[in-house]
């Protein structure tokens, strides 16, 4: 409903705060998020963050505390602890947060080797935080080659690594849930021509009680579900992009991939095509085009569980500086065959009730207005709107479900 911001910076110290209210399902929500930060040495930097939102008797609160420090000119550390207190009203409960990062950024030769540890409790209702109950951990090392001047091969770039994820309480005494390993290689050509390609092997074993309430018909009768092991899953993706050219610019991605069906636990293979297309017309008009299209298969009959196909437009228009206006539309067009036996092909029951086909067709539009007479002297008017509920590409049956519209002012001081 509304908010402000605020940021100074003295000397080596930076301070920001953010207090918004907003109408949450009929009830006021307070945030506040502040962030303060201090540099030290040649480009490290030390901070402490808190958020808490606040609405009805339920509270939420998370504080952590980073630092980066840069050392050799090449190396940094990066670590991070913390935890969130979520208070409802009935009971309370605590979560931690970690990280710790060691990252080398070398011209010919680097790494970055990072984990991450997510408390099952944990919460963050003032921010983003797409998955808990996790430690997730990587070890990724690059090499890069360089062509001389005037050749047609300018640089030649690898990545390969492992990756490991676990659920929190089982890290460090369990095999992981998930891991994998990739390979990643990329072509930088002379004009700016670039080619890629990826080889990634990943396996998953799924958790207890994923498929708590799956049950499935045998001759004996009704049984729990038990999922399909996937040992090792393959993927292979291929991109290429031509230059920035004056007027356009384009890119397409194609990948192959044997993978986990995660919603019925069986064995897939999924083909994937994407293409961007950029525009630019006398220096003010930027048009910005892109499709995807996925399809997974079952591997046990060749029988298609899931298609989607998401076209996506920006359109930008600026006809000086201080003017800017946006307009994005992304339509989805999913589908979703009715959950079936990996073993046997029959349908699954979730909860005794037998799953059903999903379908998903929505519309998605954004308009922004960005007004900026000085440089931190800005206004920004925005509006929002998401449509569901029709057939493929029958524009007309779609019903608008949400809409929204947001205002920010920012005036900057200058002494």
């Amino acid at each position: 409903m509304a908010g402000g911001k605020a940021s100074a910076k003295r000397g080596r110290w930076n301070l920001a705060h953010l207090t918004a209210v907003d109408d949450v399902d009929g009830a006021r929500a307070l945030f506040n998020v502040s962030r303060v930060r201090a540099d030290y040495g040649l480009d490290s930097t030390a901070g402490l963050t808190f958020t808490d939102r606040a609405q009805g008797e339920r509270r939420n609160t998370v504080l952590a505390a980073d630092t980066r420090y840069v050392f050799g000119k090449l190396y940094f550390l990066r670590g991070q602890i913390g935890g969130s207190r979520t208070d409802d009203g009935v009971s309370v409960r605590n979560a931690p947060v970690w990280l710790a990062e060691f990252d080398r950024t070398g011209r010919a030769w680097g790494f970055n080797y990072r984990i991450t540890g997510i408390g099952p409790d944990f919460e963050s209702a003032a921010g983003y935080v797409p998955r808990t109950d996790v430690v997730d951990a990587h070890a990724t090392n690059r090499v890069s080659f360089y062509g001389a001047p005037g050749r047609t091969l300018e640089q030649l770039t690898f990545f390969a690594g492992p990756s490991f994820l676990w659920s929190y309480g089982d890290f460090a005494s369990r095999r992981p849930t998930e891991s994998g390993l990739e390979m990643h290689g990329n072509a930088s050509f002379r004009g700016g021509w670039r080619l890629e390609g990826r080889v990634e092997r990943n396996t998953l074993h799924y958790a207890p009680g994923t498929f708590d309430g799956h049950t499935t018909s045998t001759p004996a009768g009704t049984r729990p579900y038990v999922p399909e092991e996937v040992p090792g899953a393959w993927e292979l993706t291929v991109e290429a992009s031509t230059p920035a050219f004056k007027a356009f610019d384009a890119e397409v991605e194609l990948a192959r991939a044997t993978v986990p069906l995660f919603d019925e636990g069986s064995r897939g293979r999924e083909t994937a095509a994407s293409a961007g297309l950029n525009l630019r017309a006398g220096g003010s008009v930027r048009v910005a085009a892109r499709v995807t299209l996925s399809r997974l298969t079952r591997i046990r009959d060749g029988t298609e569980f899931a298609r989607a196909l998401i076209p996506r437009l920006k359109i930008e228009y600026q006809p000086r500086r201080s003017l800017f206006v946006r307009a994005v539309a992304e339509y989805q067009a999913q589908r979703r065959d009715v959950l079936r036996d990996a073993r046997t092909g029959l349908p699954l029951s979730i909860g005794g009730v037998p799953s059903a086909r999903d379908d998903a067709n929505r519309l998605r539009a954004d308009l922004l207005l960005s007004f900026e007479p000085t440089p931190g002297t800005v206004a920004f008017l925005g509006y929002g709107a998401g449509l569901d509920n029709g057939d493929r590409f029958a524009f007309d049956a779609l019903a608008r479900e949400a809409d929204g519209f947001f205002l920010k002012l920012a005036y900057r001081f200058r002494r």
